[in-house]
């Protein structure tokens, strides 16, 4: 081999280099993490600075890089020719031949060392990459600035020529994606990812899905004495009580503790004007707007009213941040355990329990398309028996088998889940 040859073939490793180079520099800037590295500028990090402003003007970028490849490529296509004809020329007397050859060889080699390799390792190291190669990637966006205007100018005609779809906004759905992702990741732990979802879904949820029903509220009658009242805060343990009158649709106000005792210790015989105003709401009013309205109103409590105009049950500020970020349980609490795992691997539910706690327990999603999705485990089963059950029935949904333990006449009080096989319920269903 001359010392021609041997230059032509240093030049051919150093464009294959060159090839792999603006390659994975094309993957690397189409995946790397964006919040991250917004997270690494905001602390000074200039490297991170400098990546974000190559991406600001990506198209710019993505041109260059494609000039650059594309003439690596044919170069490399060019000199490979010459130095194949001159290496195989005494053994092979036909250039179509040596061409060939020259042609199959040099594309393998760009798809191993040009292509697959560098994009492989650049996807997968795609931060770091970027940021060791930001600086000489803005040199080459610097020198091919004149080829790259022109080339600009070009895909902004046929962007005119043919107007490009808008760019749909990104969804909560696409959030709650991203979002999986990252967990998915070790970006983010369980209860991260749990306080985030529930801030992104916060805006979809009702009042009608976290209200207190009418049945469990505390209230106090208008013509009740001081005494009465004061034991039902002792007994309550809230801070708050709506105060009725001739029935719990005939609300007065809310009164405050601290205000009632106030009164009862300076002897104030009329309390009325203690009572703060309702606020009444809809089941259908979003969960953020009763926050603000909330604020607005300083209050802490809302009043659901259906529509004719009875009371549906109460919101609190507390109902809402726990929505956020789960029960709050104070010192005065008695913690409830509605889902109650027993040692043959059934579960015992307390059918005031929230629908959506015991779906999410068993992965379960409500696709019942002819009926509204009930709040409660009771809503539920009577919505599947198509009435209120007496002890001892039971029913089979999707992979779980259900027995009613306890009810009254009113509502169904607890039942025992069991999960079965699906084979089993299909034969159940056919049966």
């Amino acid at each position: 081999m001359d010392g021609d040859s041997i230059v032509m073939l240093l030049v051919m490793i150093l464009l294959t280099a060159m090839s792999g180079f603006f390659s994975a520099t094309e993957t690397a800037f189409t995946s790397f993490n964006k919040i991250k590295m917004k997270s690494l500028a905001s602390a000074g990090n200039k490297r991170a600075i400098r990546v974000l402003k190559l991406d600001e003007s990506y198209d710019k970028l993505i041109t260059t890089i494609l000039i650059g490849n594309n003439i690596v490529n044919i170069s490399l296509s060019t000199i490979s020719t010459l130095f194949f004809l001159d290496a195989l020329s005494n053994i092979i007397n036909n250039e179509d031949l040596i061409a060939t050859i020259s042609t199959a060889i040099i594309t393998i080699i760009v798809l191993i060392f040009g292509e697959i390799s560098p994009k492989t390792i650049a996807k997968d190291h795609s931060d770091g990459y970027t940021m060791a190669t930001s600086g000489l990637i803005s040199l080459i966006v610097t020198v091919f600035y004149p080829i790259s205007s022109l080339f600009s100018l070009w895909r902004k005609l046929l962007c005119k020529i043919f107007k490009p779809k808008e760019t749909e906004a990104t969804t909560g759905d696409d959030l709650i994606t991203m979002l999986d992702e990252a967990e998915q990741e070790g970006g983010l732990d369980e209860d991260e990812s749990e306080l985030i979802r529930s801030a992104i879904e916060f805006g979809d949820l009702t009042v009608g899905s976290i209200l207190t029903p009418r049945i469990d509220i505390v209230t106090i009658r208008e013509d009740a004495d001081p005494r009465e009242i004061m034991m039902l805060f002792f007994e309550s343990g809230f801070s708050r009580l709506p105060v009725v009158g001739e029935s719990i649709d005939d609300i007065k106000g809310v009164l405050h503790e601290k205000d009632f005792f106030h009164a009862y210790n300076t002897d104030m015989s009329d309390i009325s004007s203690l009572y703060q105003k309702p606020l009444y709401i809809s089941k259908h009013h979003k969960i953020d707007d009763l926050l603000r309205d909330l604020q607005k109103e300083k209050c802490h409590m809302a009043f659901v009213i259906d529509e004719f105009g009875g009371l549906m049950g109460i919101v609190t500020m507390e109902d809402i941040i726990e929505e956020l970020i789960g029960d709050v349980w104070d010192e005065h609490d008695e913690v409830e355990t509605f889902l109650h795992l027993n040692d043959d691997g059934s579960l015992t539910v307390d059918c005031s329990a929230d629908l959506d706690d015991l779906f999410d327990h068993f992965k379960l999603q409500f696709d019942d398309e002819e009926n509204e999705k009930p709040q409660t485990v009771n809503g539920w089963v009577q919505m599947v028996l198509e009435g209120i059950p007496d002890v001892g029935d039971s029913f089979a949904y999707d992979f779980l088998s259900v027995d009613v333990t306890k009810c009254d006449e009113k509502m169904v009080k607890e039942i025992i889940v069991k999960k079965i096989d699906r084979k089993d319920s299909d034969e159940d269903d056919d049966i």
